[in-house]
């Protein structure tokens, strides 16, 4: 079994891709270096293959260099809990995550080692330089390489996990990625052919949300404005056809809206995502404070919203952004996906 381990997850109609691989640093080397790697039944191996293969840590809604602060000290944690009072090579991770925003088409990079990270744009232009090389996760530690980037829709973003040997040549990678017109099979069939067999390689294409599939609506901080919004939402459902129950997101839409009135801070806007089996509500406000699930009392008049909103929709969660936080929640949709 390959150390190396790779993941795609969604997160509302965000996709979060990561690959990585656990190794023994050379001591006194790199930091950054990939080192030699860790055998596929090593302890720390499993533990971190496991984490991130059940969705543990991908379903959390962070920023990608946050999602490797945390890797990190899951490995360190295992590292000191594998390694007893015995003196040896404590195991590290190089890894790559990538978040992308169909909605704005921005991609958010982090990466701890070492590893291929590349993206071919639509006219075939080649950059393989989006993020920096890192510390490795287990080793020094944050702050991670990160970066931000906007790309066009149809752009091809390639990672692959570390190598000792390193990467193959620029020329050769953008030899085999000068096709954008290709499907991404094709592409990753290609620049296999050029990684050694046992490094995880994912290759995915960037898509961007039609504008009709969105619809956003900016909410004046008072109560009396719950109500339009709401009812607008409902329309727009209808509009859209959508195979979903329009009371259901009436009831999360005024739970959430009614929340960032009461305990938000302005701007306040509702936003509702059209997908292909889930419609994604959305309500962002400039305060930082965490909404908690609670479970109110019996005689409690309030104190229900986000519990009503867990019970209705399929996942629901919280994002943290500059400037305030954004609470979304995900309804299953029972007919087809978008129909115009």
């Amino acid at each position: 079994m390959v150390p190396t381990v790779g993941a795609v997850g969604p997160r509302g109609p965000s996709l979060r891709t990561l690959v990585g691989e656990v190794v023994r640093p050379r001591r006194g080397g790199n930091p950054a270096s990939p080192g030699r790697r860790a055998h596929g039944s090593h302890p720390v191996t499993k533990s971190l293959r496991k984490a991130i293969e059940s969705g543990t840590l991908m379903t959390l809604d962070l920023a990608p260099h946050e999602l490797l602060a945390r890797l990190h000290t899951v490995t360190r944690r295992l590292a000191r809990e594998q390694a007893g009072d015995h003196e040896v090579d404590e195991p590290a991770a190089s890894c790559t995550i990538a978040v992308h925003d169909p909605v704005t088409g921005r991609l958010e990079l982090a990466r701890a080692g070492s590893s291929l990270c590349v993206a071919v744009r639509p006219d075939g232009s080649l950059d393989a330089g989006l993020v920096e090389e890192g510390p490795l996760l287990g080793g020094d530690g944050p702050p991670f390489a990160c970066s931000s980037h906007l790309l066009p829709e149809g752009t091809t973003l390639c990672l692959a996990s570390s190598a000792p040997a390193g990467d193959p040549p620029p020329g050769r990678v953008a030899e085999a990625l000068a096709h954008p017109g290709r499907g991404p099979h094709p592409m990753a069939d290609d620049l296999a052919a050029l990684l050694a067999p046992e490094r995880v390689l994912l290759v995915a294409r960037t898509l961007r949300l039609p504008a009709g599939d969105v619809a956003e609506w900016e909410v004046p901080r008072e109560l009396p404005a719950v109500a339009p919004v709401r009812h607008a939402a409902e329309r727009r459902i209808r509009e859209w056809g959508l195979g979903v129950d329009p009371l259901t997101v009436e009831l999360i839409v005024s739970e959430l809206v009614t929340n960032a009135v009461r305990h938000g801070a302005p701007p306040i806007a509702l936003r509702l995502l059209r997908g292909e089996s889930t419609l994604t509500v959305e309500v962002r406000d400039g305060a930082a404070t965490a909404p908690h699930l609670r479970h109110a009392k019996a005689g409690d008049e309030g104190g229900r919203g986000l519990h009503i909103c867990a019970t209705l929709a399929e996942a629901w969660g919280v994002r943290y952004e500059t400037g305030g936080k954004t609470v979304w929640a995900e309804v299953a949709l029972e007919g087809p996906g978008p129909a115009d």
